[in-house]
Parts: C-alpha cells; sequence; structure tokens
C-alpha cells in the first residue's frame, strides 16, 4: 500500500509546531543576503548567482524557508516533478544556510516534513563539494551517481 502524504490533524499540528516556515522572500531578503552572499563568496565555481536566485523567489519557481529561532538562516527550496520518475513528486533544495554550519543535521527532519506535507516523495540535492558525499549518507540520501559537464567552444 503506498505511503499516505495526505495532511492528517497530527500532521499538520506538527507542521504548526516547525520552526521552519514558509517566508515572504521580499521581508526577509535584507535578513537572508549575507548568508547568499558568503556561500556565493565560499565556493567560487558554484552555477548560480544571487540575482537568480532572487528571479527565481520573485517568480514563484522556489519557497524560501526561514528558522523562527534564528531569521538569517534560510534553505531555497522547489516542488517538482521527480528526475528520476515523473510521475512522483521531489522537493528540490537549492541552497541550505545557518551560520552555526551543519545544515543538513539542522534542517533534515524539517525538509522530510515539508516534503511529505507537500506530496513529495523524495527529497533531492546537489553539491559539488565532496564533503557533503558523507554528510549526506548519514542523513539517509542515496547517491544517485555524478555529474559531469563538458562546455563547448564553437570557435
Amino acid at each position: 500500500m503506498p505511503h499516505s502524504t495526505t495532511p492528517t490533524q497530527q500532521r499538520i499540528e506538527r507542521a504548526l509546531a516547525c520552526r521552519y516556515r514558509i517566508a515572504d522572500h521580499r521581508e526577509a531578503w535584507p535578513r537572508i543576503l549575507p548568508g547568499l552572499e558568503k556561500l556565493h563568496r565560499q565556493y567560487v565555481d558554484q552555477d548560480w548567482d544571487i540575482a537568480g536566485i532572487r528571479s527565481m523567489l520573485d517568480d514563484d519557481l522556489a519557497l524560501l524557508l526561514t528558522d523562527d529561532n534564528d531569521d538569517t538562516a534560510f534553505a531555497i527550496v522547489r516542488f517538482d516533478d521527480y528526475v528520476y520518475n515523473p510521475d512522483e513528486k521531489e522537493l528540490y533544495v537549492y541552497l541550505l544556510w545557518h551560520k552555526g554550519g551543519d545544515v543538513i543535521e539542522r534542517y533534515q527532519p524539517h525538509l522530510d516534513f515539508f516534503a511529505l506535507l507537500g506530496g513529495a516523495k523524495y527529497l533531492r540535492f546537489y553539491s559539488r563539494r565532496p564533503a557533503f558525499l558523507r554528510v549526506a549518507k548519514r542523513a539517509g540520501y542515496q547517491p544517485r551517481g555524478i555529474e559531469y559537464v563538458k562546455e563547448l567552444s564553437h570557435g
């Protein structure tokens, strides 16, 4: 029997007690921008920029989750078709930030619950950081592969 993702009263109560909430990015932007800037400086070879993240939020292509206990901490996520099975839904995690580090451990229970509330069967994220492989495995993620990209010259 498939697992039910229908929000029951118990799940609704747990969601209301959750310390991570969907925030209005326009109101929260001044508080999360320093974290975005630090992430962007920290990883020089990333494939995202701050203007693109803001555009995704402005266009409702992603959601901003903030921490009630630390309004500078955030997650930027999106519900989407699961890339490996379009009949299933996933919660794709674009970015996580917490000044104390350990973002997977901090966010994982809340992301699991948020994904289930949204009807997602899978959680997925991508990172170029080799250290995330060990941390992700501890959090229950299974690696699906490694992505390689070649930029072609048309000259």
